[in-house]
This record gives C-alpha cells, sequence and structure tokens, in this order.
C-alpha cells in the first residue's frame, strides 16, 4: 500500500503540473500573436527598374527598409531619388566597396545646382557644400544604416533602413501610407567613389511611384 504522504504529494504534483500545461495553452498562442505582431518583417514591396535591377521597399512602425538588387553579374552602384526627376531630389546610392568588399548605403542630397562642382550628382548629407550655417543638429546628418548586403551567384543585394522622420532638411520626411515619385537608377559595372564629386553615370533608370504601406 503507498503512503498516505507520498499519495498527497503527488497528488499536489499533479494538481502544479496541470496548472503549468493550462498556463502554457495560453501563453504559446499569446507569444506567437506577439511575434506576428512585432517581430516578423513588414511586407515588402518590389520596385522593378528592368531585368537586371530592382528595388524592395517596406516599412515597420517609423522605419523604412530598402533592398537593391543588382542581377546577372552586375557589381556598380544602385540608388534612388524621392522626385520624379533626378533633382532636387533626397537620394540614396548603394555599392560594395571593390577593394575590401565593404557595403555602402550613401545619404545623399542632388540640389541640382550647375555652379556646384557635383553637378549633375548627388553629393553626401554630411558635405560641406551643402552644411548651412547655424542649423538644428538633426540637419546634415548621415540617417542610414545599413542592414545587410550579399555578393553571391552573380547577384548583389544591399539592404539599408533609416527613420521614416529624420528632420533633416536634407532628407525626405516619409509618413506610412503616402504616395511618393521616385527616380531609380543603377550603373552595372561602375561604383560611386566616397572623395570624389563626378561621378559614373548610369546604366539605366526608371521613375515611378511608391506606396508606403505599414
Amino acid at each position: 500500500m503507498t503512503n498516505p504522504l507520498i499519495r498527497s504529494l503527488q497528488k499536489w504534483c499533479d494538481m502544479k503540473n496541470q496548472k503549468i500545461s493550462s498556463s502554457k495553452r495560453l501563453i504559446v498562442p499569446f507569444l506567437t500573436l506577439a511575434f506576428l505582431l512585432f517581430c516578423s518583417p513588414a511586407h515588402a514591396i518590389n520596385f522593378i527598374v528592368d531585368e537586371n535591377f530592382n528595388i524592395e521597399y517596406s516599412v515597420t512602425f517609423d522605419t523604412i527598409q530598402l533592398t537593391f538588387i543588382q542581377q546577372n553579374g552586375g557589381t556598380g552602384w544602385m540608388g534612388v531619388a524621392f522626385n520624379e526627376f533626378p533633382f532636387p531630389a533626397d537620394t540614396i546610392v548603394a555599392w560594395i566597396d571593390p577593394q575590401d568588399e565593404t557595403a555602402i548605403c550613401w545619404d545623399g542630397y542632388n540640389p541640382g545646382i550647375p555652379t556646384l562642382p557635383n553637378f549633375p550628382f548627388p553629393i553626401e548629407d554630411t558635405n560641406p557644400f551643402i552644411r548651412l550655417l547655424a542649423a538644428p543638429p538633426t540637419y546634415n546628418q548621415n540617417n542610414l544604416t545599413v542592414v545587410t548586403s550579399l555578393r553571391e551567384n552573380g547577384v548583389t543585394s544591399i539592404t539599408c533602413k533609416r527613420k521614416l522622420i529624420t528632420n533633416d532638411i536634407f532628407d525626405f520626411q516619409f509618413r506610412p501610407d503616402m504616395r511618393i515619385s521616385v527616380y531609380a537608377a543603377y550603373n552595372n559595372r561602375e561604383v560611386y567613389t566616397l572623395s570624389g564629386v563626378q561621378q559614373p553615370q548610369s546604366t539605366n533608370h526608371k521613375t515611378g511611384e511608391w506606396v508606403l504601406v505599414e
């Protein structure tokens, strides 16, 4: 015959296990829902320039993320200007440095002023040529972050992100659900130079409209 004390302990353990099992049934669906709402990536929209180049973009909360993808062995720069024309426009240019294989996402602006030495190309937001005197600290900042990059099997992809609202006068200020005109372009062989003002021309470009959907 089983000792009464042992039977009591077993009964207590069974009750605790039932409570833990019940809690798990509640916690697991909650954690799954939380992951879907807060952790899963936003749906990316694909903007195709041609068979060699496309940009995927998505909005999650207060951040926009862009992935520049060049196929068929292309190794040059890739970019987008947030205007139907290349200038005046907030501009992002991405490439992989051929020397050290570092991915670069360049936060630029193209004022389109013929007297500037960079014309007709964009220059970095931090460039002294467009630095404003007594400007707020949010102006002339590099607000882009490289998320990831990859080059294999003839495909180069670079992903970067930035806040929708940066309060930088040289950045386009995004809002969810807004429609914006874009000018996307790429060069399939040459990259930008950080120290230069004149850059390689584009191989091809395309204008279109993006809709920023969360």
